[in-house]
């Protein structure tokens, strides 16, 4: 045979397969030789936690703080607070969602998280009866993106946006967000999921996220927002997926209520957002595995005698951990306690001058 005949007869052999297979045409190849390849590094929109160019998923229990922690977020992208590449160059936000109301508590949560209002939207679906479906609406919502220079799109309740999919099947999932992943990639933005947990009570954080393994799968990080395991009115933020270096260090923060007034009338809402007193703090101990497995059986007691050694200890100023272990080992208080622990005495942990320090309260 020919080199002519064989690659009319390989052109009528894809022929017959896209008319046996209708909507599904050959697809064309290509290879990129890695010599030809230019190496970039991850571009942040939050140095170590959201990465630009990538579908960030928030997952969590109702009523733990997911909404809250997001709006944070993405109220210090739009001043250009969030360090990371975006520091110092405020970007627009686009809302998508229709679980909790825009201007009754979505929009108030973001003003007080400090946001600039004038780089918020919401997104409307003009035709009756419809919702965005991913898979589908793709390329209006790059147009979007374009039109109003949005660098951020948060989801909420990102299953609702997967319309006629069942979020159990992992083909599924992968298939209807495939598109979104494409766009922020393609537009370098951040687009950001919420989800919940599932019903088990064991597991890591992949078992414990809700729907299949599709929504972890296309992640490129995951989020677990969480009751502290030692003190139920605090949270942690953790990282629960993510292979993009150092995993950073949870952020354990608290949520206050403040009203929010609105400037052109009498209306008030009142909504919750991460607290500034308590400040937020960082715990390298917190894994996302400890956060989980919540509070152990020697909560109680033990949780006030570290919380009296170390608010005495510490009350002076910084101590170096080596010292603060050797003082707790005198008193019979071992290090594993006072990790899990430390968190009631509001101590904070940071590296100096090649040693790790232990203090009362964020670090100056």
């Amino acid at each position: 045979m020919t080199a002519q005949s064989d690659r009319t007869a390989r052109e009528a052999a894809a022929a017959a397969a896209s008319n046996g297979h209708p909507g599904h045409d050959p697809v064309l190849l290509e290879v990129v030789r890695g010599d030809l390849t230019t190496i970039r590094r991850t571009r942040w929109a939050w140095e170590g936690w959201a990465p630009l160019g990538s579908f960030l998923l928030v997952a969590g229990e109702p009523g733990t703080g997911k909404g809250v922690a997001t709006c944070w977020l993405l109220a210090q992208l739009t001043q250009g607070q969030a360090p990371g590449d975006l520091h110092g160059e405020p970007v627009n936000v686009l809302w998508v969602g229709f679980e909790d109301s825009w201007p009754e508590v979505v929009l108030p949560r973001l003003v007080a998280a400090g946001a600039d209002v004038q780089r918020l939207f919401n997104l409307r679906v003009a035709t009756p009866g419809q919702y965005l479906d991913l898979a589908r609406d793709r390329e209006a919502l790059a147009e979007l993106v374009d039109r109003h220079e949005l660098r951020v799109i948060a989801f909420e309740a990102i299953v609702d946006h997967l319309v006629g999919v069942d979020d159990h099947k992992n083909a599924e999932v992968r298939r209807a967000l495939t598109p979104v992943v494409e766009l922020a990639r393609e537009r370098q933005l951040l687009i950001a999921g919420t989800t919940h947990l599932n019903k088990t009570t064991t597991g890591n954080y992949r078992h414990r996220v809700a729907g299949s393994g599709g929504y972890l799968a296309v992640a490129r990080v995951g989020w677990l927002v969480h009751r502290h395991p030692d003190n139920p009115e605090l949270r942690v933020l953790a990282l629960g997926k993510g292979n993009l270096g150092k995993v950073p260090d949870s952020m354990v923060f608290a949520i206050e209520g403040v009203d929010v007034p609105n400037p052109a009338s009498d209306e008030v809402a009142d909504v919750g957002r991460v607290a500034a007193d308590p400040p937020p703090y960082f715990d390298r101990s917190l894994t996302v595995d400890e956060v989980l497995a919540g509070p152990k059986p020697d909560h109680g007691s033990l949780e006030g005698d570290v919380e009296a050694f170390l608010s005495d200890l510490l009350a002076d100023g910084p101590l170096r951990a080596t010292e603060v272990y050797e003082a707790a080992a005198e008193r019979g208080l071992g290090g594993t306690a006072l990790k899990r622990h430390k968190a009631a005495a509001r101590v904070t942990t940071y590296r100096e001058a090649g040693a790790w320090w232990w203090r009362i309260g964020a670090r100056p």
